[in-house]
């Protein structure tokens, strides 16, 4: 799956985590101005324009192109949540 985002804080994460929290996607504090489009692999052309469309919505809080569902599952917080739920962020 592609990543599409705003790139997670990996510190403030962890912190509150260790504090007890039990983090969900939209918890997980952002770094301030970064964003990520990349994982396409073969089929860029195809996830292109819908990547740019999303981010796009992200950026300008505009009604999203795809279910927020499918949203979570392209987050780039997927990967320190997970990281996080095993114990080894």
């Amino acid at each position: 799956m592609p990543v599409i985002g705003a790139m997670p804080d990996v510190h403030a994460a962890r912190e509150m985590e260790a504090n007890g929290g039990s983090l969900q996607p939209d918890d997980i504090p952002r770094l301030p101005g970064i964003y990520s489009v990349t994982g396409f692999a073969s089929r860029g052309l195809t996830w292109a324009s819908l990547a740019a469309e999303t981010l796009a919505s992200m950026l300008e809080d505009e009604p999203l192109p795809v279910e927020s569902d499918i949203v979570e599952a392209l987050d780039p917080a997927r990967f320190v949540l997970r990281r996080l739920r095993r114990g080894r962020a």
